[in-house]
């Protein structure tokens, strides 16, 4: 309650920081409550009923919340840029391969740090802590065997992300065969 006024006011003259800070809001009302309860448990006795329960509990909470605020960023920062280079202008050539571009690096981005929380959260459990290391142990196999079965889907992608990025091709081109 007190710092999201200061933080706003920080932000205001910033049009990149107003939009992740709006972006972030909804998570950081999340966030900040379960860094205070995850101090608090870590402060508690070992010896107290379930505590070992709840503080799991804790633990995958915060790092939910803290992916839900990293995905937040992440679409506060594309909303700025699309904000800053407006498509209602007569040539807005630009402005759509900037837009484009952001879309795909912000998806790329968000979908990292999903996979990087869900792998977090993962690890607090010792049994898929066991797990994860036995696969890191056979990964050197596993990765030649899934490298050589997605290789084209992989070359596929990367392409795609190559001319979403570069745009050699672009509306109202002529190509003459």
């Amino acid at each position: 309650v007190i710092l999201r006024p200061v933080v706003r006011r920080i932000a205001r003259h910033a049009p990149v920081a107003v939009a992740v800070v709006r972006q972030i809001d909804r998570p950081a009302r999340w966030l900040l409550p379960l860094v205070a309860v995850q101090v608090a448990l870590e402060g508690a006795p070992d010896d107290l009923p379930h505590i070992a329960g709840v503080r799991q509990l804790a633990t995958v909470l915060l790092i939910a919340a803290f992916t839900a605020a990293a995905m937040a960023a992440v679409r506060g920062v594309a909303e700025a840029v699309a904000l800053l280079h407006p498509q209602d202008v007569v040539d807005n050539l630009q402005a759509r391969r900037v837009l484009t571009q952001t879309r795909v690096l912000a998806r790329i981005a968000m979908g990292i740090a999903l996979f990087a929380g869900a792998a977090f959260v993962l690890m607090t459990f010792p049994r898929a802590r066991q797990f994860g290391t036995s696969l890191l142990a056979s990964a050197g196999l596993s990765a030649l065997v899934i490298g050589l079965a997605a290789r084209s889907v992989f070359g596929n992608l990367l392409a795609g992300l190559q001319i979403a990025l570069s745009q050699p091709i672009r509306i109202d081109d002529v190509l003459i065969v």
